[in-house]
């Protein structure tokens, strides 16, 4: 990852979001409770249907792989930030450090806005606001004062948020 177009690492951090499992545990327990309470024989779906039932089965699963796990990277030329399905590549020069604060259980867990700012979380804790272009970000980490250190090396423009 040391090439001229995203510079040299100085910080990587994967996290895993475990509630994503747990919903998608929780939905297919669900799909077979209701076969199971309904009386669903399920040797009577037709082809079709059930070509249907495996395509749906087969996107849920991209799109909960494609939310599974926050990475956050700091390079020497940009801040980078999001899931596999979605992520932010931010120069370093367009974004503030801020403090290291608390994830809220009402700040939810994904990608969303809430509070007045973006919030990037696989878990519940802490986490680091930056601010990119007047727009307050908070990036979940599981070590957020070592991604404030990093931040600031690279990136020394501090914020009051």
């Amino acid at each position: 990852m040391d090439n001229a177009a995203s510079g040299t690492m100085v910080y990587e951090e994967h996290q895993s979001f475990v509630a994503m499992y747990v919903m998608a545990g929780a939905v297919l327990i669900a799909l077979v409770l209701t076969a199971f309470f309904a009386g669903a024989d399920l040797r009577v779906i037709s082809p079709s249907d059930r070509n249907g039932m495996l395509i749906a089965a087969a996107a849920i699963l991209v799109v909960l792989w494609g939310f599974s796990r926050l990475n956050v990277i700091v390079t020497t030329t940009e801040f980078r930030f999001g899931f596999p399905a979605w992520h932010r590549c931010v120069p370093l020069s367009s974004i503030e450090v801020g403090d290291t604060v608390p994830i809220r259980l009402w700040y939810g867990l994904g990608i969303h806005y809430a509070g007045g700012m973006w919030v990037y979380n696989a878990r519940l804790g802490r986490g680091v606001m930056v601010t990119i272009k007047g727009t307050r970000h908070l990036i979940g980490s599981n070590d957020p004062e070592r991604l404030q250190a990093a931040l600031l090396q690279v990136a020394p423009r501090r914020s009051g948020a």
